[in-house]
């Protein structure tokens, strides 16, 4: 699903704006992928105790980290902090998630944006 998802975020916009996108296609999922999305943050969060499925996820979880890292590369080539930032703003996404899958909280998109603005903010320093 999550491939799905990031396969649809538009191009060409800023970065800022392609990670608000995928923030906020989560928040517009219909009850039943919600759902499975609750499920799988479940299992990744270690609530249902598969160890193989977790490692699956960790692994997946890394090249998702390594993707991040290479899309952040395309905006801030030589950047000091380029390894760190990434991870910050992976962080927050998967906070952001968390709280929209799992405590079905209405996250306002203004929120989301001057998180996420602020991140990418702090990176373009």
């Amino acid at each position: 699903m999550t491939d799905k998802l990031n396969k649809a975020v538009p191009t060409g916009l800023p970065l800022e704006d392609i990670y608000f996108f995928a923030v906020k296609q989560r928040k517009e999922l219909n009850l039943y992928d919600k759902a499975i999305y609750k499920m799988a943050l479940k299992v990744w969060l270690g609530f249902e105790g598969n160890a193989k499925v977790r490692t699956k996820l960790q692994e997946w979880e890394k090249e998702k980290h390594e993707s991040t890292k290479k899309i952040f590369q395309m905006f801030y080539k030589d950047h000091p902090h380029l390894e760190a930032g990434s991870r910050v703003v992976v962080r927050i996404l998967e906070s952001m998630i968390q709280e929209i899958i799992l405590n079905n909280e209405e996250i306002p998109d203004q929120k989301i944006k001057e998180e996420l603005f602020y991140a990418f903010r702090v990176m373009k320093q």
